[in-house]
C-alpha cells in the first residue's frame, strides 16, 4: 500500500506564469491595473538610480495586490504579506519582487485618498463588467481617517 508522505521535500520546476490558468481572476485584475494612470504614484518615488538602498517596487504591483486583496476580503497588510509568500495568485502578482508588511502598509497609508478612489473605481468597474466577484467586504484596523473603498457608493 502506498501512503501519503507530505513532509518529503520536492523540487518542482515551473514558472510563476504556469501556476495560474490563463483566465484566473488575478490576471484580469493585473490587466485592469496595467491600464491605470499611476503617474501620481510613480512621481512620488524619490529613489535615485545608483543611490543607496533597495529599488522601490513598481506601484502597479502594490496597487494590484491591494485591489486583488480587497476583492478577496483581505484588508490587513500583515495578512497580505503572508499571502504574498504563500499563495500562488499573490506570488504571481509580485513576480519575484519581494514584499514585506511595512512596504504594503506604508503604500496604503501614504496614498489614502488616491487608493480610496482607485480601489473603489477598480472594484466597481471589474464587477460591473462581470470580470470578478466580491467574496466579502474587508475592514482593516486602520485609523478612522482611512475611509477605505466606499462599497455603499458602489452598490447604491
Amino acid at each position: 500500500m502506498r501512503h501519503a508522505v507530505r513532509n518529503q521535500v520536492e523540487f518542482q520546476q515551473c514558472s510563476l506564469d504556469e501556476l495560474l490558468p490563463d483566465d484566473h481572476e488575478t490576471r484580469i485584475v493585473w490587466a485592469y491595473v496595467s491600464g491605470l494612470d499611476v503617474s501620481e504614484l510613480t512621481g512620488r518615488i524619490q529613489a535615485v538610480e545608483g543611490g543607496p538602498g533597495q529599488a522601490p517596487a513598481d506601484p502597479r504591483i502594490l496597487m494590484n495586490l491591494w485591489l486583488y486583496a480587497t476583492l478577496r476580503g483581505v484588508g490587513c497588510a500583515r495578512e497580505l504579506n503572508h499571502l504574498c509568500q504563500a499563495h500562488a495568485a499573490y506570488r504571481w502578482i509580485c513576480g519575484g519582487v519581494s514584499m514585506n508588511y511595512h512596504t504594503l502598509s506604508d503604500f496604503r497609508t501614504q496614498h489614502v485618498d488616491l487608493l480610496d478612489r482607485l480601489l473603489t473605481e477598480g472594484v466597481a468597474t471589474l464587477m460591473a463588467e462581470g470580470l470578478v466577484t466580491l467574496d466579502r467586504v474587508a475592514q482593516d484596523g486602520m485609523n478612522a481617517d482611512f475611509r477605505g473603498p466606499k462599497f455603499d457608493d458602489i452598490f447604491a
